[in-house]
């Protein structure tokens, strides 16, 4: 039993690791909120966005001091989104570029 004690723990290690890496993913209702915007989740990924630029995107999509304030939420949104889609076609002409890291394909064995 003492060798399986090992095991467990980095089972529950990995699975905490995927959580985190699921929390900056965008959830249900900040998909549809993105629909109404004319955002589909398709369109959105091709622009390969970052984790950090997917957490910002829910943070923006949820941010409290917009709440009641409609217009101002969805012109931060789609101003966030411009960004993304801009960097996308930045690091796709200057793959170079050292803020082009997470667009790189990773290299084959």
């Amino acid at each position: 039993m003492r060798r399986i004690t090992p095991l467990l723990v980095f089972i529950l290690v990995a699975a905490g690791t995927a959580a985190a890496a699921e929390d900056a993913a965008l959830n249900a209702t900040d998909v549809r909120y993105l629909k109404t915007l004319g955002q589909s989740q398709s369109e959105l990924q091709a622009n390969r966005p970052t984790p950090a630029m997917l957490q910002r995107l829910h943070e923006l999509i949820n941010d409290p001091a917009t709440q009641q304030k409609p217009r101002a939420r969805a012109d931060a949104v789609n101003r966030f989104l411009d960004h993304i889609n801009a960097q996308f076609i930045w690091c796709t002409d200057h793959p170079a570029d050292k803020d082009c890291e997470a667009y790189k394909a990773p290299a084959s064995p």
